[in-house]
This record gives C-alpha cells, structure tokens and sequence, in this order.
C-alpha cells in the first residue's frame, strides 16, 4: 500500500512539472512577413524616369541663368513582389505603410484585387495589380497610396509638353514651355500627385500630365 501511494506521489509530480514545463514554453508561430520591395527613385539623381509629383503654379518660374524650373515634390508608392502577394495567406505579416501589419484573412477576385483584414474601412488594406508585375497599395478611391520621398527643382527642356487632360469636357490640350509659362503665372492651380506625373530626360523635364481625379 505505502509503495503504491509513493508511485502514485512520484506519477503526479510528473504531471505537474510536465504542466509548468508546457505554461513556460513559448508559443511557436509560423508564417512569413512580406515587405515592400526597395524604392527606385532617388531625388538627387532623378533622370530618364517617370514619376508622380506635386506642387503649385507659382513653383513654375524662370531662374536667374534663364531657364524655365519646376520646383516640386516628388513621391512614390510601396511596391510588392507579385509572387509574395500572390503566396500571402492568414498567419503571415504584411510591412506596409511603415507598420507590420498581421494577415488575418485575405480575399482575392478574378482581376487581382486582394483585400486583406476587410479593406480599409476595416483596419486592413486594398492591393492591385497591372502590367508592372507588381502589387501596390490603393485606396478607397483606387488611386495609388503615395508618400514624399523629398522635393527638387528641375528645368524644362526645349522638347517639353504640357499634356492636360483635368477637364473632361476638354481633354488633351496641349502647350508648350513659353505658353505653359504664362499660364501658370496668371493661375492659382495645383498640381497634386495622384493626377500627375513628369518625365525626365537627360536632366529636363520633357514632359507633363495632368489627368483628371474625380
């Protein structure tokens, strides 16, 4: 009898150790953490490139050396690896917008559209996809979700064209350097980033786009 209570003293002694041994073991999680892949723009070497940008009227102005500037803000949008997004499920952690963001559902429809952790409205977020083979981050609007990278002036060159397509009922107008000048001095307009972009060529504005944005 006395053996048998030891047996069983020694049995629950095993139990107990084994129960305070499970509480201070860490819980293992799985799951991979996606991030937007590297910039490539970069404000001091901006050239043969086409970005988003804003700025005012009055950042068009001729310098002292004569030529006709642009001074601005520059911005960009976080891209995605297609294959990162396309392999994301629940239990992973998506890097966005500067913050970890951890994947709790994640939808998909038949054009690429994800929502993760039921969109914006819901604390999670919209991501798209196009011919770039990358996924970026929309908003509610389904315009690109930019941010400033920094501000430069740049001159516009001899080939340059205003293309301003803002008016719907009068799209694809066309100016030039002289006539875009004058325009802008007489103008209070704003050019914002969601609905314009500049191209640069061998360190000139060549051109200018403006769409329109509801």
């Amino acid at each position: 009898m006395k053996q048998k209570i030891i047996g069983l003293l020694m049995l629950a002694g095993m139990i107990a150790l084994a129960g305070c041994a499970g509480r201070n073991t860490p819980v293992q999680t799985s799951g991979k953490t996606v991030e937007p892949l590297p910039g490539t723009l970069d404000v001091e070497t901006l050239d043969n490139c086409t970005f988003a940008a804003g700025f005012e009227a009055s950042n068009v102005y001729l310098s002292d050396d004569g030529m006709l500037d642009v001074h601005m803000t520059v911005y960009d949008y976080e891209r995605f690896d297609l294959v990162d997004i396309s392999e994301l499920t629940a239990g992973d952690t998506l890097v966005i917008d500067g913050n970890r963001m951890p994947v709790e559902s994640i939808e998909r429809d038949e054009n690429g559209f994800v929502t993760i952790n039921g969109g914006l409205e819901e604390g999670g977020c919209y991501l798209a996809t196009d011919d770039s083979g990358v996924f970026y981050e929309i908003l509610t609007d389904d315009a690109k979700s930019y941010y400033a990278i920094g501000e430069t002036t740049l001159p516009i060159g001899q080939e340059f064209i205003f293309l301003d397509d803002s008016d719907l009922e009068n799209p694809g107008q066309i100016s030039y350097a002289g006539d875009f000048l004058m325009a802008m001095e007489k103008s209070d307009r704003s050019f914002s980033p969601y609905a314009t972009t500049v191209t640069v060529q061998d360190g000139f504005i060549t051109n200018l786009t403006q769409i329109y944005v509801p």
